[in-house]
This record gives structure tokens, sequence and C-alpha cells, in this order.
């Protein structure tokens, strides 16, 4: 519709009409060809339902990523700062550390001034605490070891309750491999940090071929 002036009104313009187009008739479907699609739809469901339900299959560890958390290599450095060239063969953890367990200077310096049985004592509850309940052997041979060398010692003077506590907490966070690493990092009489090391190689070797066994 238009509008024009006439006479000081507004009267409507007729405006011819616009034709209209007629669409395109259906085209029919060949309903042998309906059938054939609907039947491989169909058929597709379970695959896509079966490939839903499986989660991703997990990156392999390389071989210092076996037993994270509690008994895997410290981090490795190359990783942290962008990659690592040495990939599953790196014998560094690969994985996601968030547990602080470096000793800061006054744990360092109670530590040091801890004789043989204090510090076995200190760290043997909290060893069990993070065995108990596995099912690999040799994390019970890691006990018996401390177990062993502390009824071998005589008691000493026991450090102060303060120093204590404040050690405790840090105790708390460390994992297996950061307890024995506080052992074996010190001088002792005798062979234990060696007996320590080679216990825990031995566990980091179970561990593997636990992980690398195929499932029945």
């Amino acid at each position: 519709m238009a509008l024009r002036y006439r006479f000081t009104f507004i009267d409507d313009a007729p405006v011819p009409a616009v034709p209209r187009f007629h669409s395109c008739p259906v085209r029919q479907r060949d309903p042998d060809l309906e059938e054939q699609a609907l039947s491989w739809q169909v058929a597709c469901l379970p695959d896509r339902a079966r490939r839903m339900r499986e989660p991703p299959a997990p990156p392999a560890p390389n071989a210092g990523s076996v037993g994270h958390p509690e008994v895997c290599r410290r981090p490795c450095v190359h990783l942290a700062r962008g990659a690592c060239r040495l990939g599953s063969a790196c014998g560094y953890c690969h994985l996601p550390h968030f547990r602080k367990e470096n000793l800061d200077k006054m744990n360092r310096q109670v530590v040091q001034a801890m004789c043989e049985a204090q510090l076995l004592a200190a760290i043997l509850p909290h060893l069990r605490r993070l065995t108990d309940g596995t099912e690999f052997h040799q994390t019970k041979s890691l006990v018996e070891v401390v177990e062993r060398e502390l009824a071998l010692r005589r008691p000493c003077r026991a450090s102060s309750v303060e120093d204590l506590k404040r050690l405790e907490k840090t105790l708390l966070r460390m994992s297996v491999s950061g307890l024995i690493g506080l052992m074996t990092s010190r001088r002792w009489k005798g062979p234990l940090p060696q007996v320590l090391q080679e216990a825990m190689s031995s566990l980091r070797k179970e561990l593997a071929l636990a992980y690398c066994s195929p499932v029945r």
C-alpha cells in the first residue's frame, strides 16, 4: 500500500497485488531407501552407546611415574619447563605433584639434631599409615626394615615438643618416597640407606610388573 496527499486528505493508492509462486510438489521418496537408511541408523546405535560409555584410555606412565604418588620418583624438571625429550623412558615422574614435601630450614635442623632411633620412631608411624592395606609384598618389607632397625637402636633424648609438632606437620604431607628419602639422605651406622634403596627399587619393579601385566 502507498500513501499520497490529495485535497489535504490522506487517501490509499491502490497497488497491484504481487503474484504468488506455486511451490514445487513434494518429491516422492523411495520406501526401500528410507527403510535401508533407518536400518543402518538402528544398527549403529549399540556401537555409539558403547563408545559413549567407554572412558578414554589413560596415557601410559613413564618409568619414573610408576607408583605415583607414593613411590614414584621426584618430578621431572624438563617436563616442568615445557617438555621432556625422553618421553616414556624418563626416569622421573611426569604426573602432577600437589603435596609440598621439602623440609624448611627449621625442620632440617631438627632432623639433623635427631639421633637415629628418634628419626626412625618419628617416620615409622607415617610409613605404616601409607602402606597399610596395600597388597604389594615390598611395601611390608619397607616397614619391616624400619622396625628392625629401630629395635636395634637405643632410645635417646627426645627433641622439644614444639620441634616435633612442627616436623609432624611436614611428615603428614610426605609420600613413601619422601619418607624413605629423608632417611637415606643422612649418614647411618650400618647399611640402612642401601637396604632401604634396594627395598624401594624392588617395590617399584613390583608395581611396574603389576601395571604392565594384562588384565585377565
